[in-house]
């Protein structure tokens, strides 16, 4: 469903170009696709919604809760919302919060912290 044996390292690169390459390159790998596929990619991401929605939706909430204060202008569907957290600002942070969520079976304060931080200064 999502895969989390890698640290989410695009931001670490030296210029946009490859920061950008290997973004998607990780956002392909963290679904087990081999090359881009939107549908294919969708479908994943809306998966692992449900699957989060229904194991452990209060933290998850919380965070989408918090795009909607941070981005008025974001439409009020979760599961858009949810598919945003996606996007390059936030990819690594929520990365973490979904590797606490398949390790712990939720997603640990301190990570979901930093995300809401992240989202709320942007």
């Amino acid at each position: 469903m999502y895969i989390c044996d890698f640290i989410c390292t695009y931001k670490m690169m030296d210029n946009d170009d490859d920061r950008n390459d290997l973004y998607r390159i990780q956002i392909l790998q963290a679904f087990g696709l081999h090359c881009y596929d939107d549908a294919a990619l969708n479908k994943k991401i809306a998966d692992l919604y449900f699957h989060m929605k229904e194991k452990e939706y209060a933290q998850l909430k919380e965070i989408i809760d918090e795009c909607y204060k941070a981005n008025q202008h974001i439409c009020t569907c979760d599961m858009l919302v949810f598919t945003f957290l996606f996007s390059y600002d936030y990819f690594d942070l929520f990365h973490k919060c979904l590797l606490d969520f398949f390790t712990h079976g939720r997603i640990l304060e301190e990570t979901k912290n930093n995300l809401i931080n992240k989202i709320k200064n942007d």
